[in-house]
């Protein structure tokens, strides 16, 4: 099964007002290349009139190379996802600040921008969990 045909099923069971929510709504994804990330700029990319996707790896047709740690994109949006974030146990061990900092600035990020863009809405998550609890050291 492949991403596209799983958003495909994702969509096709999600309740008719919560599809209309996103319709002709500007979207920015934050981690849209991470696992959930994938996921959300593909319903993204279905429903909403705009969608614009940032990760520190933008290999895909519509994610933008972009530390969401700095800052973001100053665009008009009317929803944020904010998905960015180092979530495999090696990977926030091996890089405990780099994990606060894009949790804190990215978080801070967010909710500045939408502040900037009057009812914006901003959801945000972290699916370290999907990797299950780490084995002790």
């Amino acid at each position: 099964m492949t991403i596209e045909s799983e958003v495909s099923e994702i969509i096709a069971s999600l309740p008719w007002d919560v599809a209309q929510s996103l319709r002709g709504k500007r979207v920015m994804v934050t981690g849209a290349n991470g696992f959930m990330g994938q996921y959300l700029m593909g319903i993204c990319r279905e429903l909403a009139a705009w969608t614009i996707g940032l990760d520190v790896n933008g290999n895909d047709r519509d994610v933008f190379t972009f530390d969401v740690s700095t800052g973001l994109p100053q665009e008009k949006v009317d929803v944020i996802i904010h998905a960015a974030g180092i979530a495999s146990p090696e990977g926030y061990r091996a890089n405990p600040l780099g994990t606060l900092e894009v949790s804190h600035n990215g978080t801070r990020s967010a909710l500045e921008l939408a502040l900037k863009n009057a009812g914006c809405r901003v959801l945000t998550f972290s699916s370290s969990e999907v990797y299950s609890t780490p084995p002790a050291d």
